[in-house]
């Protein structure tokens, strides 16, 4: 969960509280099953109860840093076509960043900022792979790799090249997106029907305990 934490620039502090707050909450429902089951049964619940809990909590963070990288993704490659039209307009790519922060996504003027700082002290391809890497995609990577290649030759054919590979990446990064969705979805499913699956079992172990509580007291 830490990691996650970082990622999503969170306070850590406020989640480690969050997180505990709700792991105790949890553990004294389900510690309410010690008044009512066996000991043994009462503890397969606390530990399963508190297992899916963490597991579903961690699925929470991963979730909220999987939509803020699709929220940067969209935001770029739609920032890409004002980028693109600038470029044909005779500006520089670093030129062109830089009038496009005023129109840029918020989510995006972090990075883009940090961007222009990096290439203003530093000419190399380094700054645009170091920004490539925040979006975690190998689409997004190709495209700004062309850019820099824009910086050091530019021309109206290095443009044209520009536009087919901003164009084919567009496409690459929709289908992308569609698989991504598809398998996010069949992993939430799948964890509902783990959960589900354990509470169902927890349940019938109690059921047939009170059953043969009821058939000993017979």
């Amino acid at each position: 969960m830490k990691t996650y934490w970082t990622l999503l620039q969170k306070n850590e502090k406020k989640e480690i509280a969050f997180v505990a707050a709700v792991m105790i909450c949890v553990f004294l429902l389900a510690s309410s099953m010690f008044l009512v089951a066996s000991i043994i049964l009462s503890v397969f619940i606390l530990v399963v109860m508190l297992s899916v809990t963490w597991m579903m909590l961690e699925e929470k963070y991963r979730n909220e840093y999987l939509h803020l990288q699709l929220q940067r993704q969209y935001a770029l490659m739609h920032s890409f076509s004002l980028l693109k039209v600038l470029l044909f307009q005779g500006l520089t790519p670093y030129q062109a960043l830089k009038q496009s922060l005023g129109y840029i996504p918020e989510v995006l003027i972090d990075p883009f900022s940090q961007l222009l700082l990096r290439i203003e002290v530093d000419k190399t391809i380094a700054p645009y792979m170091a920004i490539a890497k925040v979006f975690n995609s190998l689409v997004i990577e190709q495209l700004f790799l062309t850019i820099y290649q824009l910086e050091g030759h530019g021309g109206y054919q290095s443009l044209h090249h520009f536009e087919y590979i901003f164009e084919q990446s567009d496409l690459q990064f929709h289908q992308k997106t569609l698989q991504h969705l598809k398998q996010h979805l069949s992993g939430n499913l799948s964890l509902a029907m783990i959960g589900t699956g354990i509470l169902t079992f927890s349940l019938l172990i109690g059921i047939i305990g009170m059953i043969g509580d009821l058939i000993h007291g017979i």
